[in-house]
């Protein structure tokens, strides 16, 4: 997990294995693994290449799509 300058993590937010919370970022909600959130709140911008195929960070609308 990497929490970077100044960013906020509210109280009972988890943050997932290999995850990034971006600069200046309030997480308020869970943040999953190998996903990076960014802004105020926290969204998801990207997930990162090094994550696993075939694992629970895969979004359900990239397995709608059949791109998991």
């Amino acid at each position: 997990m990497r929490i970077t300058y100044h960013a906020t993590v509210l109280a009972g937010v988890h943050v997932g294995e290999n995850a990034m919370v971006g600069a200046m970022a309030m997480a308020t909600k869970d943040v999953r693994p190998y996903h990076v959130y960014v802004g105020i709140p926290a969204k998801s911008v990207r997930v990162k290449p090094n994550a696993p195929e075939l694992q629970e960070h895969v979004t359900k609308t990239a397995r709608e799509r059949g791109q998991s």
